[in-house]
């Protein structure tokens, strides 16, 4: 597992590098309020590249639809812009919903919907073909952070209240789950697991959360590298953490407290987000040097890691 390519976002930060689903190209933008559509071959090489400047504040984030036939990106600017890049990327309009900034954007799993995670304290679902307003989502008394779809049409908020809440499929109610001490920076869902959900925390913890029985399973300490953003890999079999000091984590989940994989040179300063590819071979990681990093996560390298470990008897841990 390692770097095999540096390249710039064109913001002095990079807020997040988003895989699309069918292909290599990665969907960038940062504080500067550039976003970058970077084409990678499969060796992880950038062959092409587009840039957007539609916002006026810095883009906080952004991501393809299931599909990969829309983009989304949300901005200080209290708005978020919707793109058709089914077959000549175009501008399907920006959009604002929210009286304050906008933290975080995720399509639903239909590619139906948006929803937006705002500085109001409100999530907002809208039409993700004409961006018209269809809900408000109300629970949280404080600045959201993030909201993310599960493949099944699930939608879990975070927010500055230390709360995550899940929203029912009607998005009429949600069950909020409590246990963190401070802001939540990151949720994700386990693809092998639908009720299971992870998330990091200011608080410097890792917690796992299971739906079904509306509370937390595991919590895992990591006082050392403050995490702030969490991926699963497409199968479910690793977690993919990033956070501040340059950390890069890769943890197995059948044993969060196994570490496989750890590096401090793919960025300077913290890392702010990070992307599994569709083929479960490149990780990007979004850097606050203004960086995107792609790594070389070929679950074939990891098998042979594995192996090695077991011959040896002993856990595997990685630097690089």
């Amino acid at each position: 597992m390692n770097r095999i390519a540096r390249y710039s976002s064109g913001n002095k930060e990079c807020s997040f590098a988003s895989f699309s689903p069918q292909n290599l190209s990665l969907l960038v933008g940062g504080s500067d309020g550039v976003t970058k559509i970077l084409y990678a071959n499969d060796h992880g090489r950038i062959v092409d590249t587009y840039q957007l400047k539609d916002h006026e504040g810095s883009v906080n984030h952004g991501e393809f639809s299931p599909n990969g036939c829309s983009m989304v990106t949300c901005s200080s600017d209290k708005t978020f812009t919707l793109y058709s890049v089914a077959n000549i990327l175009s501008v399907v309009g920006k959009f604002q919903h929210h009286q304050y900034g906008v933290r975080g954007c995720s399509f639903s799993s239909d590619n139906a919907m948006v929803c937006t995670a705002g500085w109001d304290s409100l999530a907002i679902l809208s039409c993700s073909s004409t961006g018209q307003l269809l809900c408000t989502l109300r629970g949280h008394h404080k600045p959201l952070t993030v909201c993310k779809f599960s493949q099944q049409g699930m939608l879990v908020t975070g927010s500055w209240d230390k709360t995550i809440r899940v929203w029912d499929t009607q998005y009429k109610r949600s069950l909020p789950l409590t246990g963190h001490t401070d802001v939540i920076w990151s949720v994700s869902f386990d693809p092998a697991q639908p009720q299971v959900i992870s998330s990091v925390s200011r608080d410097r913890t890792l917690s796992v959360w299971d739906i079904r029985l509306g509370g937390r399973v595991r919590l895992i300490k990591d006082d050392m590298n403050k995490l702030v953003y969490i991926s699963y890999s497409n199968d479910g079999k690793l977690l993919h953490c990033v956070g501040e000091n340059s950390t890069y984590i890769t943890r197995d989940t059948s044993n969060l407290q196994r570490v496989l994989y750890r590096s401090t040179s793919g960025h300077i300063g913290r890392i702010n987000h990070c992307s599994v590819s569709n083929t479960g071979r490149m990780l990007a990681t979004a850097g606050e040097d203004g960086y995107v990093s792609l790594w070389d996560i070929d679950p074939r390298s990891r098998s042979e890691v594995d192996a090695l470990a077991a011959e040896l008897g002993m856990a595997t841990v990685m630097d690089c």
